[in-house]
């Protein structure tokens, strides 16, 4: 197996701008997550009315304590309708 070397400077000043510009977009990223779910929540009652376990529940019961997960299509349809 061929062993890559990394020339990346991560003391570099670039570095750091690209990680603190990186930071702040996933930081952008998550409360626009958080926003989609607090949403969701928002349906609770209904979903409770209907005896039904809102989707995103659903999975977080389905997946072991801990384990990884990979949410692809948590923002699918943003600001196609009035979010």
């Amino acid at each position: 197996v061929t062993i890559l070397q990394s020339e990346i400077a991560v003391g570099s000043e670039q570095y750091q701008k690209n990680k603190e510009a990186l930071l702040t977009q996933l930081s952008e990223v998550r409360a626009i997550q958080q926003k989609s779910i607090d949403k969701s929540y928002a349906a609770k009652p209904k979903f409770d009315k209907k005896g039904k376990i809102l989707p995103h529940e659903r999975v977080r019961l389905l997946l072991d304590a801990d384990s990884p997960f990979v949410e692809l299509c948590g923002l699918v349809g943003y600001n196609m309708h009035d979010d």
